[in-house]
């Protein structure tokens, strides 16, 4: 079958789609992580090296070597690859299924917004999908092909070098080694595949030994990304980093991919400062495993909302260039995530017959597309879904795409209008089912605008000279995002009673301006929860709870509103009332770091200590030291206790030399607390050369 006409089509079409949409759409800027890796690698290994894929370092090392220091190269050989996809999902459809049901492949691979948008982006999806796809082009039998054990060890050396790029690609292996040997009736074959796999899988070993010490096949840290999809604060979709974590994301601008360090780091303080990187690793899994332990309700509602986000058409991204990219894709006339699902969900069906009604034969590798679809789902549910992770079951949802347009068209052309119509019906109607979007995207969504407008207000008080206009902006960006406010607050306002009643007042004018969002009602009684007003505050929060509204504020903020509840109760010296808040929040959100924390405070300062001993408990056994000591050392200061809190961000300081805010709060402790110490703490921040603000009022949690 020669169908290199059609592929050339392909990859023409492919290739031509990126580079109009690199030179006319596409906004500036890379993402810098793999290229710092590089960097720092170059200066010797160290156990950063292990921080992200071998293979794709190698491939920016090689880019480096070859063009130099200039991305933009490094971003052309990617595009280049990327049509190579393109026109090889184009092959393995007419492999599978026949020339037509390629031809549609390769066509909606060339123009599917996913694949572009991330061709873009320097990340491994790209070069991972191209060995995969190769890999599978191997044991796809058809001409043109290699033949015999060339193919064999050909598919066995893409296969490692898809594992070296990212690890959960191994999930397929049984399935491989299973084909090998029943197609090959003897062990050979299936030996030439896993020998030649096992070189690249070899200098992984050699690779890690040099960088850490210690031969293994850890890499890319699973441990954290687990961690970071399966805690009190996850939601399914994206990862739910610890709060101590996201804070610092402002003093590590200039640096890529700073989480990673910090992990070991809150680790280590923990396992002790010789702990290598495969204990910080088991550190993270056993604080995920605590929480899945815990409270396994919590858990299969998280992995209840990671199938919703796999089957939405809703694009999470976790690159924030991406995101970028994709919101510039939005005008151009590419398919989306819904369309390729609806089309390709269908046509899994469908191809499990052939049009004349017979099954097709074990041995033309018809079990690979849905063996890795589903292998690559698994690993999403394992650990988190994001529109980057989703984009490794797509290449599949396409080829099943190409088979229900080919049914479509072949029906067309015997005249069966009926059936056609019936495949578009059922079509159209999965398509709209998945353009419903989760609860969560909703809110990921409106966190994105509520952000969005709070970094502009923050960033025209930087610009303003005259302190009305910078406060107004400055109040402006508390009410657009009050759960980002220690995030927003610029210098040279003053933050008194006049500059609070102004917030609240201004978030009260908003929400019920607006149709009476619930939304805004929220952030409105946060507004005023932060100007003291816990009357006002209380009565908002009421409605909230009785409209029903389902709270989503990610990892930066309590979700539950019966947790700002609570805090008003304990403001208003209703302890009691505040407990049994406290623990509807934990019933909303188990596991909640905000809400024990605060409420294993209360039972102490009430002298309940086996009750406060229990909640702390639970905090040692599912969040980190750094977590805890921030959440307890902020609910001291709120309550006054100068030497309670200053005990706990004295520990944060230990654990996180760098995290400002913890020494600011420290000052401030020390200070109120009249020990002359707060001097030295004042020295140091200034040593730093850090902007925050005095803590004088800071966002309740």
């Amino acid at each position: 079958m020669r169908i290199w006409p059609e592929l050339t089509v392909v990859f023409a079409l492919s290739l031509l789609v990126r580079v109009v949409c690199v030179a006319a759409v596409f906004p500036a800027g890379y993402f810098l992580k793999y290229p710092a890796l590089v960097d720092e690698i170059r200066g010797g290994l160290s156990e950063r090296a292990m921080d992200g894929s071998f293979l794709y370092i190698a491939f920016h090392w090689l880019c480096r070597t070859i063009f130099g220091p200039d991305l933009v190269w490094a971003r052309g050989v990617q595009i280049v690859l990327g049509s190579l996809n393109a026109a090889l999902l184009s092959l393995i459809g007419a492999r599978l299924f026949g020339r037509r049901a390629g031809l549609l492949s390769g066509c909606f691979a060339g123009i599917y917004s996913g694949f572009i948008v991330y061709d873009n982006v320097f990340e491994p999806e790209t070069v991972l999908m191209l060995l995969t796809l190769g890999w599978i082009t191997c044991m796809v039998p058809g001409r043109p092909a290699l033949t015999g054990g060339a193919r064999t060890a050909a598919a066995g050396l893409l296969f490692g070098l898809a594992v070296v790029t990212r690890p959960t690609v191994v999930l397929a292996l049984p399935f491989a080694a299973a084909h090998i040997w029943r197609t090959g009736r003897r062990g050979g074959p299936l030996g030439t595949f896993l020998i030649a796999g096992a070189l690249p899988i070899a200098a992984l070993l050699a690779y890690n030994w040099k960088a850490c010490g210690r031969p293994t096949l850890i890499t890319m840290s699973p441990g954290q990304v687990f961690y970071e999809g399966n805690n009190p604060n996850a939601r399914g979709v994206l990862s739910a980093y610890p709060l101590v974590l996201k804070e610092q994301e402002m003093q590590y601008l200039r640096r890529s991919d700073y989480a990673h360090p910090l992990y070991r780091q809150i680790a280590r303080s923990s396992l002790g400062p010789g702990a290598s990187l495969l204990q910080c690793n088991d550190y993270w899994l056993g604080r995920a495993l605590g929480f899945v332990r815990l409270y396994p309700r919590a858990e299969l509602a998280i992995l209840h909302s990671k199938l919703r986000f796999l089957l939405s058409e809703y694009e999470a991204h976790d690159v924030e260039q991406a995101a970028a990219t994709d919101a510039s894709t939005r005008r151009l006339p590419l398919l989306r995530f819904g369309f390729v699902a609806a089309l390709g969900i269908i046509g899994a069906v469908a191809a499990l017959r052939n049009e004349n009604g017979s099954r097709p034969p074990y041995a033309s590798g018809i079990w690979i597309p849905y063996v890795l679809a589903f292998c690559f789902a698994l690993a999403n549910m394992v650990f988190f879904v994001s529109a980057r992770q989703r984009l490794h079951v797509v290449p599949y949802l396409i080829l099943f795409g190409g088979v229900f347009a080919d049914r479509v068209v072949c029906l067309g052309c015997r005249r069966e209008l009926r059936a056609v119509a019936g495949y578009v019906v059922l079509g159209a109607a999965l398509y709209a089912v998945l353009a419903i979007s989760p609860t969560a995207a909703v809110e990921l969504e409106r966190m994105r605008v509520d952000s969005r407008a709070a970094g502009e207000a923050y960033r025209s008080a930087l610009h303003s000279t005259n302190v009305e206009d910078k406060t107004t902006h400055a109040v402006d960006a508390v009410v657009a995002a009050p759960y980002l406010y220690d995030k927003f607050r610029p210098a040279g306002v003053r933050y008194d009673a006049l500059f609070y009643a102004r917030v609240a007042e201004r978030a009260r004018s908003r929400a019920s301006g607006d149709g009476g969002d619930v939304s805004l009602l929220y952030n409105a009684a946060i507004a005023e929860l932060i100007a003291g007003d816990c009357d006002a505050a209380t009565r908002d929060l009421e409605s909230v709870v009785e409209s029903g509204y389902a709270v989503y504020r990610y990892y930066l903020a309590p979700s539950s509103p019966h947790h700002f509840l609570a805090l008003c109760a304990e403001r208003s010296g209703r302890a009691d009332d505040a407990l049994l808040e406290y623990a509807s929040a934990l019933a909303e959100q188990p596991g909640s770091a905000w809400s024990l924390s605060r409420r294993a405070d209360l039972l102490r300062r009430l002298g309940r200590t086996a009750e406060a001993a229990a909640d702390l408990e639970t905090l040692d056994a599912i969040h980190d030291p750094a977590t805890v000591h921030l959440m307890l050392g902020t609910a001291a200061f709120e309550a006054g206790d100068w030497d309670e809190s200053a005990s706990h961000f004295r520990a944060l300081s230990v654990i996180l030399p760098d995290y400002m805010k913890a020494r600011v709060f420290l000052m401030a402790s020390l200070e109120r607390a009249g020990d002359p110490s707060w001097r030295d703490q004042l020295a140091e921040i200034q040593r730093f050369g850090s902007t925050l603000a005095y803590p004088e009022a800071s966002y309740p949690r």
